[in-house]
């Protein structure tokens, strides 16, 4: 547990995975199982730009979903072809309606023509 001063208040935090959860809310989530998604795309040289800008708009657009703990992409620091889109979601339902957003149907086609997408799920 982690204590940070926030506006002169104290607030105690848990880390939890990859981010930090507000300790009176990591109750909730102990209860439920989420979900973790790591999407990895292979690019060409010639593509990553526009994928890379494709997932950046992915994530703005995503984490406004009802739902969505965590939504980020990153840059690989030693392979220059790869990018991981990193997304946690407090149930199925939750990434389900995601899959079904306008933002989704549209930008994960065109991501997907520009490299190879690889999808690992995980549930904790």
């Amino acid at each position: 547990m982690k204590n940070f001063h926030a506006g002169g208040k104290a607030m105690a935090f848990i880390l939890h995975s990859s981010f930090l959860i507000p300790h009176s809310s990591f109750l909730i989530f102990n209860l439920i199982s989420m979900l973790r998604l790591n999407v990895f795309i292979r690019v060409a040289a010639e593509n990553r730009a526009a994928a890379l800008q494709a997932a950046k708009e992915l994530v703005a657009a995503s984490l406004s979903d009802k739902g969505c703990i965590a939504y980020d992409v990153f840059e690989s620091a030693t392979r220059p072809d790869v990018l991981m889109i990193c997304e946690t979601w407090a149930d199925e339902a939750s990434l389900d309606a995601h899959q079904k957003s306008a933002h989704f149907t549209t930008l994960v086609p065109r991501i997907e023509s520009l490299g190879e997408m690889k999808l690992e799920k995980f549930e904790f």
